[in-house]
C-alpha cells in the first residue's frame, strides 16, 4: 500500500490513516455496492448512534482504535452502544447525497442530533489538527452551540481524548457513571475513594501541547477540502438561512466568537485543578492560560469545579479563581474539602460571588 496524496511507499501499519483506509479498503471493498462500509457489514437494518465521533481523518487508524477502546471501558459502555464515525457511515461513492448544501441537513447534523455525546479525538503529531479542520469546527459548534437543539433529546456529553506517548488520554465531561457511584459513597464514610480524585487522576496526563490548542480555537481560520463547504458552515454558525448559504461569510461574528470561547472554557474546567495541581501557571501570561480562557467563556452557565483533597490550593489559588469566573453564571459549585492549604477563604470570594449579576444557585 502507498499515499496517492503524498507518495509515500510502504505504508506502516501504526502510521495507516483514514485517508489511506479509504483508498486500499473501504472504497474497493464497497464499490461493487455503491454502499458504505457500515451497510456492507451490519447485520441489523438499524443501529441507533450513541457516541459520535468527530476527528481528523489524517490521525493513525491505529491511535483512533486505542482512543475508542479506552472511551468505551471508561464509560463502561456496552456492545449494544454504538459509534457513528463518517468514513464507514458516509456512503464514500455518493459524498453529495450525505453532505447536501446545508449543513445542518448533513449525515454528520443528523447523527449528532440522535447522539448521546460527542467524542473528540485529537491527534498528538498537530497536535489537534481537528480544530484546523472546518468539518471538525462545525461539529463541535453544534455540540457547544446546540444548534439544532429542537432534534437533540438532551444536552450533548462532550468527551475528549488523545493518545499521549502510546497511552489514551481522556478527558470525560464529569465524572463518569461509576465514579459519581464513587463519589456518593465518599460523601457517606470520607474514607472510602473519592470518585472526584479518581477523574482527577485519571486524566492528569492529558498533554498541555494538546491543551493549548483547545485553548486557541479559531474557527473562521479552519480549513476545508472543498471552499464551498467552509463557507456554507461558516453561515450555519451565523445563523444564516439556507437560501443565504452561498454568500460570502462574515468575517467576524459573536457566534464564531461563542464556539471559539466555549472550547477555550471547556478545556479550561476539565484541566484546572490538574494544572493547579502541577504547579502549572495558569495566569494570562503563563504556561497554560486556564484563567483567561474560563473567564472568557462568557456563555457558560453552570460551573462546577472540584479542588476536593488538594494539599496545594491555597487562598492564593482561590483568589485568582474568584478573580476570573465568568459572569453570566447561574449556577456555581465548588469545593474545596480537605484543602489544608486553603487555611483562609479570601474576602475577594464575597465580593467575586456578589458581582455575578445572574447567579441564583451557590454550592460551597
Amino acid at each position: 500500500w502507498w499515499d496517492r496524496r503524498m507518495k509515500v511507499y510502504e505504508i506502516q501499519v501504526d502510521k495507516l490513516n483514514l485517508y489511506q483506509l479509504v483508498d486500499w479498503v473501504i472504497n474497493p471493498a464497497t464499490a461493487p455496492y455503491q454502499c458504505s462500509f457500515v451497510e456492507l457489514l451490519a447485520t441489523e437494518r438499524e443501529q441507533p448512534t450513541t457516541w459520535f465521533v468527530s476527528h481528523w481523518w489524517g490521525e493513525s487508524v491505529r491511535d483512533f482504535i486505542t482512543c475508542v477502546e479506552n472511551h468505551a471501558k471508561i464509560r463502561s459502555l456496552s456492545r449494544a452502544d454504538t459509534y457513528w464515525v463518517c468514513a464507514y457511515a458516509n456512503n464514500q461513492h455518493e459524498l453529495g447525497k450525505d453532505l447536501g448544501k446545508d449543513p445542518m441537513k448533513s449525515s454528520f447534523a443528523r447523527a449528532i442530533s440522535m447522539a448521546h455525546g460527542v467524542l473528540l479525538i485529537l491527534d498528538e503529531s498537530g497536535p489537534a489538527t481537528a480544530f484546523t479542520r472546518i468539518w471538525c469546527c462545525f461539529e463541535e459548534a453544534i455540540t457547544v452551540l446546540h444548534l439544532g437543539s429542537r432534534q437533540v433529546r438532551s444536552r450533548l456529553l462532550f468527551d475528549i481524548t488523545t493518545v499521549a506517548d502510546g497511552h489514551p488520554q481522556l478527558l470525560t465531561d464529569g465524572p463518569t457513571d461509576e465514579e459519581l457511584e464513587m463519589e456518593k459513597k465518599h460523601q457517606m464514610c470520607p474514607l472510602q475513594p473519592s470518585g472526584w480524585a479518581c477523574k482527577n487522576k485519571r486524566e492528569a496526563g492529558f498533554p498541555a501541547s494538546v491543551i493549548r490548542k483547545g485553548l486557541a480555537v479559531n474557527v473562521t481560520k479552519a480549513e476545508a477540502s472543498e471552499e464551498i463547504d467552509k463557507v456554507r458552515i461558516l453561515n450555519c454558525i451565523a445563523g444564516r438561512k439556507e437560501e443565504d448559504l452561498d454568500k460570502p461569510p462574515h468575517p467576524i461574528h459573536d457566534e464564531y466568537d461563542a464556539v471559539n470561547s466555549m472550547l477555550a472554557g471547556i478545556f479550561a474546567t476539565a484541566t484546572l485543578r490538574a494544572a493547579v495541581d502541577a504547579g502549572i501557571d495558569i495566569s494570562d501570561g503563563g504556561d497554560l492560560p486556564l484563567l483567561k480562557a474560563l473567564r472568557e467563556d462568557s456563555h457558560r452557565k453552570v460551573l462546577t469545579l472540584n479542588f476536593g483533597g488538594m494539599k496545594h490550593f491555597t487562598s492564593i489559588e482561590l483568589m485568582a479563581l474568584s478573580q476570573n469566573l465568568p459572569r453570566q453564571l447561574t449556577t456555581l459549585n465548588l469545593n474545596f474539602s480537605d484543602c489544608t492549604g486553603l487555611t483562609a477563604v479570601p474576602a475577594e470570594l464575597g465580593h467575586a460571588l456578589a458581582s455575578l449579576p445572574c447567579l441564583t444557585s451557590l454550592r460551597l
